[in-house]
């Protein structure tokens, strides 16, 4: 059932991603993790409650494998009786896009999940994925393909989560920049979230994340409102992010900052959020 719920909140996950998503955290040897993660996978697609679709074996972003699995239209329904606001969403899985995509998500949750196993006193308090994140926060301008609540001692960093494979023009990222900045200035969010989120863009390279980051920053130079937020939007490729140093290394490009940084470099004191909160949002 475990497995279940994850591959209906991600759609697609490797076996390798289904392995550390269920017994990362377990005292079971490499071999044996590996094991019963293919008895469980075999035992479901018998039952007919999931099935796998392969990758293109040229994708050159790394993944962990080329076979994804995800829910048959039964094992959808199972889940959605779990999960009662499942909206109704019939992923494709013709070609490939959708489904890299979705392993690019997991692969960002798992680079998160492993930091905070790795260091006591962390703790990746919430994961959410689009569909979750539109159940909770409702119709918005733009939606990020995730949402977390990380914590570190007392501190606490809240992060939408964009996970760009390439597959559109810079301006067209802009656009989407632009519909963040709506989405600050109108204030909806404040009935939901406790401070404004880093948007964390996670690139398949350098370039790209080095490209992002321009196109963010021409947006935010023509809206002088976005000044007080501008250190929010922060990008690093996904090699970079599942490096040894993980999501909190100097690897983040800052909007408008030259260098590279890590998500706990400033103090959390935006003019929005009062000082007693420990929250963790823009600089």
């Amino acid at each position: 059932m475990e497995v279940l719920r994850y591959l209906g909140t991600y759609r697609f996950l490797s076996r390798a991603q289904v392995e550390e998503f269920v017994l990362g955290g377990s005292v079971l040897t490499a071999r044996s993790r590996e094991v019963v993660t293919w008895r469980i996978l075999r035992r479901l697609r018998e039952r007919e409650l999931v099935t796998t679709n392969a990758v293109l074996a040229t994708e050159p972003d790394g993944m962990p494998t080329r076979i994804a699995y995800f829910l048959t239209s039964t094992g959808r329904t199972l889940f959605a009786a779990l999960e009662p606001g499942l909206p109704r969403w019939r992923p494709r899985v013709e070609g490939t896009f959708l489904l890299a995509h979705g392993l690019m998500v997991a692969e960002i949750a798992l680079a998160f999940r492993r930091a905070a196993r790795a260091h006591p006193g962390r703790d990746l308090l919430v994961w959410e994925c689009d569909w979750q994140v539109s159940e909770r926060l409702g119709r918005l301008p733009v939606l990020p393909d995730a949402r977390l609540i990380y914590e570190i001692g007392q501190r606490r960093i809240h992060a939408f989560i964009e996970a760009d494979r390439g597959s559109e023009r810079s301006a067209f990222f802009g656009r989407k920049i632009d519909r963040y900045l709506d989405l600050h200035r109108d204030g909806r969010w404040r009935a939901h979230l406790p401070v404004w989120p880093l948007v964390l863009t996670v690139t398949r390279t350098e370039r790209r994340a080095s490209e992002l980051r321009r196109a963010t920053e021409v947006i935010l130079g023509a809206r002088a409102e976005a000044v007080r937020i501008s250190k929010a939007f922060r990008f690093t490729p996904l090699d970079a992010l599942r490096g040894i140093g993980g999501p909190f290394a100097e690897i983040w490009q800052v909007a408008g900052r030259t260098g590279r940084f890590s998500l706990i470099d400033e103090p959390a004191t935006p003019a929005d959020v009062p000082a007693e909160r420990r929250e963790r949002t823009s600089p």
